[in-house]
């Protein structure tokens, strides 16, 4: 028979150096995607002194604007130092899953910490520092909290307190996050370890307490965001945003698909998703985690595996009320299948099995088939060739440079882009926003509905009233499907009547409002301006024409 310490030792050292090779490979990382649009919003509300709702639209709730606001104050976006920050989250997450897992012995809980940072280091660089990620901290803090309390006794009050407080942070920055707290929630109040009776009045009295006290916790943070923007003014618009944008956006999927409503169009949307997701990183040892630990004769440590068991399945619901299945909407879902892949190295397996040749060959197996080797890879072949890794394929900082060099602190700019690297430019320069909306998505889905038709006056209404100095038109998704318009008539005009273009490359280019003297300048794919050109042709042609006539009279 081969001992369960080998194995396991084998296991834990498979896992812990693929995570913690990625781990120093992803220093290299830059800001990029979707994090600097967020340090961009945090930029607004710390920096420039905005309100979001009030003097800029944005569909982020507001625990994000406050969140990705001390991520600025923190980093000034700088790449190393939000690495620092990203690898800080990661450890502190690891520490608290060793706490959760510390019944189950420091192995599981190293286990279940290398699966998560591999899984979630495996995503890329534009994963990093997503707002799913940072909510599994407090969640698995509120983990470590109920998993930790002694088997005669329910929670403590302030265990219970600080668990609400964490899940209302979360509710401010992801609201269906929240079903996370559910399974938790319910082992505190149904589960006292070893007892098997517990009296129906004490039982009432604690589901009672543990209720008052969770709420009374959820209810701080969101009572604090509230009012704070209720302080600035903001509250009315952002529930106004809720109550009618929201409930147009759930009907976009990941691929930028408007579905239609009905029973049929729900089913073939989810279809296609399904089997990716079952199919997550070490979904097959968690299997296993779940299979052996379900056969542990300790009650205490069979109900937590129970607990973990349902917070996946929590996990995979929130993943499917968001609907568009982008890959960081999963994150939750890796770190509860990172926690039931960890039962595989239970103690409580220890004492009631013997484990086989067969049985130790089946975990090393799942765990290395699990690890995603491609992306380690591929990291690799980076640092190896000595290349840093593309952002937005270099859009970012020719528009940045040019901005830099052409555009005065009187000059306002307009970003027309969702992700493709306007927001990012703007950014990096530190130049704020000019008019309400950071995206231009929100204009051409829903165009028969009145509040998109509103969006789209008031976006027309800031053109009118003054126009931007400059705009940033680039290339970008946007939604298609039943509702949709790739036109904006009334916008189209204004850019070609009063615009220019002075840059111009494939995907993206800079227009500057037309004043007396404005030359239009173009911009190849090369980068080799061609406008100084045309007119050097013009001049060419002019001393043809005069030699001809020339020619002709003598």
């Amino acid at each position: 028979m081969m001992k369960k310490t080998h194995f396991s030792t084998v296991a834990i050292c498979m896992a812990v150096t693929f995570a913690l090779l990625l781990f120093v490979l992803s220093l290299r990382w830059p800001v990029v995607h979707d994090l600097p649009i967020m340090l961009y919003e945090g930029f607004l509300v710390h920096d420039a002194g905005l309100v979001p709702y009030r003097d800029f639209f944005d569909i982020n709730p507001p625990g994000t604007m406050l969140l990705y606001s001390a991520i600025h104050q923190i980093t000034a976006g700088a790449s190393f130092a939000c690495r620092i920050l990203d690898l800080s989250v990661l450890v502190a997450i690891g520490v608290f899953t060793c706490l959760a897992l510390s019944r189950h012995g420091l192995k599981s809980g190293i286990l279940a910490t290398a699966c998560f940072a591999a899984a979630y280091l495996s995503g890329g660089a534009i994963l990093a520092l997503q707002r799913e990620y940072l909510c599994v901290l407090p969640l698995a803090m509120s983990i470590a909290l109920v998993f930790r309390t002694n088997s005669s006794d329910a929670p403590r009050w302030y265990s219970l307190f600080l668990c609400g407080i964490l899940a209302g942070v979360v509710l401010t920055i992801k609201p269906p996050m929240i079903l996370c707290w559910v399974p938790l929630m319910v082992k505190a109040a149904c589960f006292t370890g070893c007892d098997t009776s517990i009296e129906r009045r004490r039982f009432l009295l604690r589901l009672l307490k543990t209720a008052i006290l969770v709420f009374s916790g959820m209810l701080l943070p969101i009572l604090l965001v509230a009012g704070w923007l209720s302080y600035n003014h903001a509250l009315a618009a952002f529930l106004d945003m809720a109550r009618h944008y929201y409930p147009l956006y759930a009907e976009i999927d990941g691929s930028g698909m408007v579905r239609s409503a009905g029973v049929v169009q729900l089913l073939k949307r989810y279809r296609v998703e399904m089997i990716p997701l079952l199919l997550c990183p070490f979904s097959i040892v968690a299997c296993l985690g779940v299979s052996w630990g379900s056969r542990m004769t300790d009650r205490r440590l069979r109900t937590q595996n129970a607990i973990l068991f349902a917070l996946v399945l929590c996990a995979l619901l929130y993943v499917f009320i968001g609907g568009k299945f982008w890959p960081y909407h999963k994150f939750p879902l890796y770190y509860c299948v990172s926690l039931c892949a960890g039962m595989t190295l239970s103690r409580g397996l220890l004492h009631h099995y013997s484990e086989s040749r067969w049985r130790a060959a089946i975990l090393c197996v799942a765990i290395a088939t699990s690890l995603p080797f491609a992306s380690l890879g591929q990291e690799f072949l980076i640092w190896r060739e000595g290349k840093t890794h593309e952002v937005k394929k270099g859009h970012v900082s020719l528009v940045s440079s040019y901005l830099q060099k052409n555009a005065t602190l009187s000059d306002t700019i307009m970003p027309l882009d969702v992700t493709s690297g306007a927001i990012h430019a703007l950014y990096k320069i530190r130049r704020p926003l000019y008019g309400r909306f950071i995206y231009d998505f929100h204009f051409y889905h829903h165009t028969s509905t009145q509040y998109i038709l509103d969006l789209r006056k008031e976006l027309i209404s800031q053109f009118r009233d003054d126009k931007p100095s400059l705009v940033l038109k680039f290339e970008s998704w946007r939604p298609h499907g039943a509702g949709c318009s790739d036109e904006f008539s009334e916008l189209d005009a204004i850019l070609r009547e009063d615009y220019v273009t002075v840059l111009q490359t494939k995907g993206c280019s800079i227009m500057r409002r037309k004043t007396t003297g404005t030359r239009r300048v173009e911009e190849t794919r090369s980068g080799f301006r061609v406008g100084s050109m045309r007119w050097l042709g013009h001049v060419f042609k002019l001393r043809l024409l005069r030699l001809s006539y020339f020619g002709t009279s003598f």
